[in-house]
């Protein structure tokens, strides 16, 4: 346990010290596209800068975010960076159209961690979900002709950006 929060924290000083990099050189690049739009003399630190000059015209169409707007943002991979492997739960019917079995398939053979639903009798996905830190959500299949479809349901990792929701 001490060795994970060592790893977590030196993760988190690390992605920190990137983004407060990353706002640094974002203040340098408004301060030279201030100074080219009114015509001002630049900054000696800013002018002697090369990587900053070099990489400016590939930086106008990024949008500019400040070091707290930067830290808002979701980041729904930090608790897994690094720390373990994703874990994905491919799940289909018993009666599956034959695209859907080829791609659960091509999934299984892809992905080297997948847990594979044998029978009903075996395995509940109530009971899959919270071991793998998975929450389940809904797809509906249907037309657009004909709303009336299959229901199924998959489980995804619990996100910050997900809303966390009882279905089962």
């Amino acid at each position: 346990m001490i060795r994970k929060q060592a790893r977590q924290r030196r993760d988190y000083l690390y992605r920190k010290a990137q983004i407060l990099k990353d706002a640094e050189t974002g203040e340098k690049r408004a301060q030279l596209r201030s100074a080219l739009a009114a015509g001002k003399p630049l900054d000696p630190e800013i002018a002697r800068d090369k990587t900053l000059r070099k990489d400016f015209q590939y930086d106008q169409s990024k949008p500019e975010l400040s070091a707290q707007e930067e830290m808002d943002l979701d980041d729904e991979y930090s608790m897994l960076s690094g720390v373990s492997e994703p874990r994905v739960l491919v799940t289909t019917s018993r009666d599956c159209s034959s695209r859907l079995a080829a791609f659960s398939k091509e999934i299984r053979l892809l992905l080297p961690h997948v847990f594979v639903r044998t029978s009903y009798d075996s395995v509940e996905l109530a009971e899959v979900g919270p071991r793998m830190t998975m929450r389940p959500f809904e797809i509906r299949g249907g037309t657009l002709d004909s709303k009336e479809g299959d229901v199924e349901w998959h489980l995804t990792h619990y996100t910050r950006t997900g809303r966390k929701k009882e279905y089962l």
